[in-house]
């Protein structure tokens, strides 16, 4: 998990919450602030959005590219709602 651009209080929330998980899980919980380079450790700059450092284009036109794929399913999402767990 990782945490880019958030208020400086968040790492301070996160660091009493590291010390409820057990070692594994808190290794895994980063937070990176304004530092995108850091961010870019962990995942590379070609898959993301302009906005956030990377080279993958607009966000806006990543945005609408899921819209559309989530409409060209929609009578697949509409059927899978049917299907639920009983409790």
């Amino acid at each position: 998990m990782s945490f880019i651009n958030g208020p400086s209080y968040v790492d301070v929330v996160l660091n009493i919450f590291r010390r409820f998980m057990n070692q594994k899980m808190a290794s895994r919980v980063f937070v990176h602030g304004r530092n995108v380079e850091s961010f870019h450790k962990i995942v590379p700059a070609d898959i993301l959005p302009e906005e956030y450092g990377g080279k993958k284009g607009k966000l806006v036109d990543l945005i609408e590219h899921w819209k559309r794929r989530v409409m060209e399913k929609r009578d697949w999402f509409l059927e899978d709602e049917k299907y639920k767990a009983q409790q």
